[in-house]
């Protein structure tokens, strides 16, 4: 609903009033009522007549003498400064006489399409600000998960199982400085992937003392290293960049420019 209101400048409270068939809310008659309607459609990609034709069925104005050449003109010039007085203009009576049966029907259409498209306008991406913790552990191999197909379990039998599967390895932040981030990592290699989620930002990576990457990577690209002994990665821009460490999420680091240093503990 906030995407389509960006996308229409039409405030929240109307278009679920739209889709309530609550009509009354919207202020300036109808005129801006036809012009909310035919703004909201045409966004999401619907036919505005035909909504606007439902729109005087449900509400019993299809028979109205109008003076259709000029309601046109003025409702196609009115359409942009509609969306941005809705901000602005406080709400005014009137709510029109319309049939139950008919405002159940716009009801369930625009239910339908409220779901329908904000599906289609979900984030892609979970984006965190926190900074990483300064430990965790990382999760045991698949096999030691329990039987799926086992519904006996209470919720506390599952808790039990999952302290079970705590893994022995750690990565543990030793230093965050300005000018470095160190983690130690309990295993017998060390890999790290960097996901951009928005954005671009500059790295140069060394693997086990030998250069290994510089270049700029773009939102959506991902990059993964592994190395026997240590990983140094100077990153440009740290908070555009989700680090997942031996297969642990550590969200997106925060602060300017600084190196960041993955050893394994020996």
């Amino acid at each position: 609903m906030e995407q389509i209101q960006k996308e229409t400048k039409i405030r929240t409270k109307y278009l679920t009033a739209i889709e309530n068939g609550d009509f009354s809310v919207i202020p300036g008659g109808d005129v801006y009522v036809k012009g909310f309607l035919k703004n909201y459609a045409d966004t999401i990609g619907l036919d505005s007549s035909v909504v606007i034709e439902l729109y005087k069925k449900v509400t019993g104005k299809e028979n109205e003498n109008e003076n259709e050449n000029e309601n046109e003109n003025d409702e196609t010039d009115s359409t942009a400064s509609l969306t941005q007085d809705s901000a602005k203009v406080d709400d005014l009576s009137g709510k029109p006489k319309h049939k139950i049966v008919s405002i159940a029907v716009l009801l369930v259409i625009f239910l339908i399409l409220a779901v329908t498209f904000i599906k289609a306008f979900k984030p892609k991406h979970s984006q965190h600000e926190t900074k990483p913790p300064m430990s965790q552990s990382l999760p045991e191999d698949e096999t030691n998960k329990p039987d799926v197909e086992d519904t006996t379990h209470s919720i506390e039998d599952l808790n039990d199982v999952e302290d079970t599967k705590d893994a022995e390895v750690i990565v543990e932040v030793t230093e965050d400085s300005k000018q470095q981030t160190v983690y130690v990592v309990d295993d017998d290699f060390v890999e790290v992937t960097m996901n951009v989620t928005d954005g671009r930002c500059w790295i140069s990576v060394i693997k086990d003392g030998i250069a290994d990457f510089e270049g700029t990577l773009n939102t959506g690209e991902t990059k993964t290293w592994r190395a026997e002994k240590d990983i140094s990665i100077r990153i440009g821009n740290p908070p555009v960049i989700n680090l997942v460490i031996n297969g642990k999420d550590f969200g997106r680091p925060t602060g300017e420019t600084r190196n960041f240093i993955f050893k394994r503990r020996t």
